[in-house]
């Protein structure tokens, strides 16, 4: 009887010990306000505007305009719906992509201010492939993503590869400031 309480004892103190070391590995609740102070904490500025992208149910990146500088948040979701912080990018240009791998998949973001909501198509190619993506939700900023090929090299879009379309199917790629930061 005596061995199987400390067996107990033993099991309770080692499952108390690997939940607060998950606790600490994946520190933030899947909190927006939580997301919003690390980056107010870390830049010293108000966040304006908030959107999301969750690949595969692992990865997510939270893109947000912060005054005229755009920022992009890579986190890690664990087990139990619980987050880590991966590392952030933060531009002052117009447009952020680049490529990223989720679960042996690649992909494309792609996210930037639209202030006149006229970006309603974006095409570029990537390795001579042609890709296309139509803004879902046109509005003052976007932040979309497009499966590519997973032999793709390349690890962002170019500014003599991509064209802009606005809702009439017309180029309009000369009539935005396309300068461009990375994910």
């Amino acid at each position: 009887m005596k061995e199987k309480t400390k067996f107990i004892w033993i099991l309770i103190v080692s499952l108390l010990l690997i939940v607060v070391g998950y606790m600490r590995y994946y520190p933030i609740k899947h909190d927006t306000i939580e997301l919003r102070h690390i980056i107010e904490d870390k830049f010293g500025v108000n966040t304006e505007r908030f959107t999301s992208i969750g690949l595969n149910n692992k990865d997510f990146y939270y893109f947000v305009v912060t005054g005229d500088n755009i920022a992009v948040v890579r986190m890690k979701m664990g087990v139990f719906n619980r987050f880590r912080y991966q590392g952030m990018s933060y531009t002052g240009a117009n447009f952020v992509n680049g490529v990223v791998e989720s679960k042996g998949n690649k992909y494309l973001l792609v996210g930037g201010k639209n202030p006149n909501h006229e970006i309603e198509k974006i095409s570029f190619t990537l390795d001579n492939i042609p890709y296309e993506i139509d803004l879902v939700n046109p509005g003052d900023i976007f932040f979309e993503y497009i499966q590519i090929d997973n032999k793709t090299f390349d690890d962002h879009i170019f500014l003599d590869n991509t064209i802009l379309y606005n809702g009439n199917g017309e180029d309009i790629t000369t009539t935005i400031d396309t300068s461009s930061g990375g994910v």
